[in-house]
């Protein structure tokens, strides 16, 4: 029996996430794959988000009659946690502000810090030095946040 997608997201750049009829899930960066004359034009990422599902063909197309065989994108599926989570939450639909206010929670999530490695701590004692040599060249949090988001709205 031939795998059925069900569902599927556009998630971000080439990457989609995908759900089969026999319950695997997970995203597929296609990236590498768009080559040839029907796929060429997907390299334009606004043609390559109108990603829809065909549910006749149990798989993923575009408007250009661009498809992939479902055989191919569940042998390259990558099913990893993080990306389950990315399209259960619907991460990509949220805006700025939403994002940084999950990042908060995770944040606050956190009970305790891990401890850290000799690596880790010379990096830190690099970077305290830094700002101490030049305090005017650093950002603050809130300052960073603001430019996020100045940027991501223009």
């Amino acid at each position: 029996m031939f795998p059925e997608i069900v569902d599927s997201k556009y998630i971000a750049d080439y990457k989609v996430w995908l759900q089969f009829d026999d319950g695997k899930e997970g995203q597929i960066d296609l990236k590498d794959e768009l080559w040839g004359d029907v796929f060429e034009p997907l390299k334009d990422l606004s043609a390559f988000k109108k990603v829809r599902l065909n549910r006749e063909l149990g798989t993923i197309c575009w408007e250009n009659g661009a498809d992939f065989a479902p055989e191919f994108l569940y042998d390259n599926l990558k099913t990893d946690y993080m990306t389950k989570i990315w399209a259960r939450l619907n991460i990509d639909k949220m805006s700025v502000d939403e994002r940084l206010e999950l990042i908060g929670k995770i944040w606050d999530s956190i009970e305790k810090l891990p401890e850290l490695t000799e690596e880790q701590k010379a990096e830190l004692d690099r970077r305290i030095e830094s700002y101490r040599a030049s305090p005017d060249e650093s950002v603050t949090r809130e300052a960073m946040e603001a430019r996020l988001i100045s940027t991501k709205d223009a």
